[in-house]
């Protein structure tokens, strides 16, 4: 059963959608999504995950962190640590609303480095994370060099350079970002906590959880290779298939839907080892 809600965050109605499974295994899945454009391209895949888990008996909750999506709040005026608290609000009020407390997180690239750094405050039972991504500063400028190559193909000209747009957020002026308006606070707040929390510590703080690699070539990427380095005992699966986060055809991603499934027989002897309540 599907049911659409809202719930409060620091006075901030949140968007969510439960699914609860005719039959219940006492079992949950909490499920973060990506950053900005990615989410939007994402969401069939995402609904489509909460949909084959739900139907084998895990109750599954999404939500729409603030500024994003259907919830309220400004995407300009969100922090990665107001994120946090999002993240933090939507876990219990989901283990107030299934009455379950064995609940896994699942994340989509920045929604799994959302994960990590929640798990870096509060250790989760389980996360599931989905092409993660490490370095999410270089990310950012990164996908700025996106948007300039995006208008050089439809404008026929690059109309700003990343410099420039970075200099703009270090100087608090927002920026355009794929029709999101992109803070100095966000830009700071994401520097400051990928000082606190370098990719060495949220790696290895990560226990009994699964990642997911995917790439065109079917060879582990970059990210997930170096995650692979820094904690040696986390299981993973590298996945050959189309980025579809950053597609606006539909794809198929019966593998990627079908790996989530198997996560949890991939994790179960890991977990007999170490119960970790989230």
């Amino acid at each position: 059963m599907e049911k659409q809600l809202f719930f409060n965050s620091d006075d901030i109605s949140l968007f969510g959608v439960k699914y609860q499974p005719e039959v219940f295994n006492n079992k949950g899945f909490l499920i973060i999504h990506p950053f900005a454009e990615e989410k939007k391209s994402s969401q069939r895949t995402l609904v489509e995950i909460a949909e084959a888990l739900c139907k084998a008996g895990f109750y599954v909750f999404m939500f729409d962190l603030r500024g994003c999506g259907d919830s309220q709040g400004q995407f300009k005026e969100a922090s990665i640590s107001d994120w946090l608290r999002d993240i933090h609000r939507a876990l219990a009020f989901f283990k107030e609303e299934s009455k379950i407390d064995d609940i896994s997180i699942i994340g989509l690239r920045l929604g799994a480095y959302l994960a990590m750094l929640y798990n870096s405050h509060v250790e989760c039972k389980k996360l599931i994370l989905i092409e993660p991504i490490l370095h999410p500063v270089d990310y950012l400028r990164k996908t700025l060099r996106h948007k300039l190559i995006k208008e050089l193909c439809t404008e026929g000209e690059i109309q700003s350079r990343r410099d420039d747009l970075i200099g703009k957020l270090k100087e608090n002026i927002s920026v355009d970002f794929d029709g999101h308006e992109l803070s100095a606070l966000f830009y700071k707040d994401l520097i400051f906590q990928e000082g606190l929390y370098n990719p060495g510590n949220l790696v290895k703080a990560i226990k009994g959880s699964y990642l997911i690699s995917i790439s065109l070539t079917g060879k582990i990427s970059k990210d997930s290779a170096e995650f692979v380095r820094l904690n040696s005992q986390i299981t993973y699966k590298v996945l050959k298939m189309e980025l579809f986060w950053d597609k606006v055809d539909e794809i198929s991603t019966d593998e990627l839907i079908g790996e989530v499934l198997r996560s949890e027989e991939h994790t179960s002897e890991l977990q007999s080892r170490q119960y970790l309540v989230c």
